[in-house]
């Protein structure tokens, strides 16, 4: 018989994914905090912080959401085409989980 337990590893795996997101989120806030503090125009950072903010909106939504509104309302001075895609996106995205909610309701 297998000594493997579930419900221990499923824990364990949730605070690892935990810990690493509150790492990700602490090098994600001083990334966008450094990139609007220094006025940095910088596309391909900005849009790669942008996707590594989506990213974590997946795992934490209530950390995430703020920092990617901030940034993208700051990118939008910068590329307003590429802002209202990254907008749309997260709309998007946000539509297709209440659409996946409500269709599990009905």
């Amino acid at each position: 018989m297998s000594d493997f337990n579930f419900d221990d590893s499923f824990k364990e795996m949730m605070g690892y994914l935990i810990t690493m997101s509150q790492s990700e989120y602490e090098d994600l806030k001083r990334t966008v905090d450094d990139i609007i503090n220094n006025n940095v125009r910088n596309k391909p950072l900005i849009e790669n912080t942008l996707d590594r903010l989506l990213n974590l909106q997946m795992i934490d939504e209530q950390k995430a959401k703020p920092l990617f509104f901030r940034l993208n309302d700051y990118y939008k001075n910068i590329d307003k085409s590429a802002s209202n895609d990254y907008q749309n996106y997260y709309c998007q995205d946000d539509d297709d989980d209440l659409n996946l909610i409500l269709r599990k309701k009905g």
